[in-house]
This record gives C-alpha cells, structure tokens and sequence, in this order.
C-alpha cells in the first residue's frame, strides 16, 4: 500500500504515521520524498514494528531538513529583490 503526499500535508501525513507505521498490520515500510509505503500483512511481529518505528523517525527527520532547505532557498531567492530595494532606498 502506498500513500501520496505524506510530506506536505498534515492529514496524509498523520494517517501514514498512525495506519501505516505503527500499524500492526505492514511491515517492509518506507518513504522515497512524499510517498509512504508498505506490505500489508495479517500481523507483524515485534522486529517489523521497531523497523516501522524506526523508519517512521527517519522518515521525520527528513522532513525537518527537507522543510528547512525550502525555507533557506525561499529566504535565497530574496536576496536579489531586497538588495534592489536597498539600493533604490539609498
């Protein structure tokens, strides 16, 4: 099972937390950008649920450094407007 557009968004991103990673029922679970994925299963076991967890934090950490270089090229694509600002103003 896969789930599109877990990065950005709050409610794709909450139910991929809580159905998919910690879910007892997937297992091999993991993410490439914002898409969320994993092997639906009658039960996992107690390895496949750390992994998921594990993966989970993982997954997190991207986000925060993935949201962190769109703010730093948003604020560097600012520079060219504020400094003709600047020198208009002088």
């Amino acid at each position: 099972m896969a789930f599109h557009d877990t990065l950005i968004w709050s409610g794709p991103r909450k139910v991929a937390a809580e159905r998919l990673f910690k879910s007892n029922q997937f297992k091999n679970t993991g993410f490439t950008d914002s898409i969320a994925y994993g092997t639906k299963v009658e039960k996992n076991d107690l390895f496949d649920r750390a992994r998921n967890r594990y993966v989970l934090l993982l997954k997190n950490i991207f986000e925060v450094l993935k949201l962190l270089a769109w703010k730093m090229k948003f604020l560097e694509s600012l520079k060219t407007p504020v400094r003709k600002i600047f020198k208009g103003i002088q």
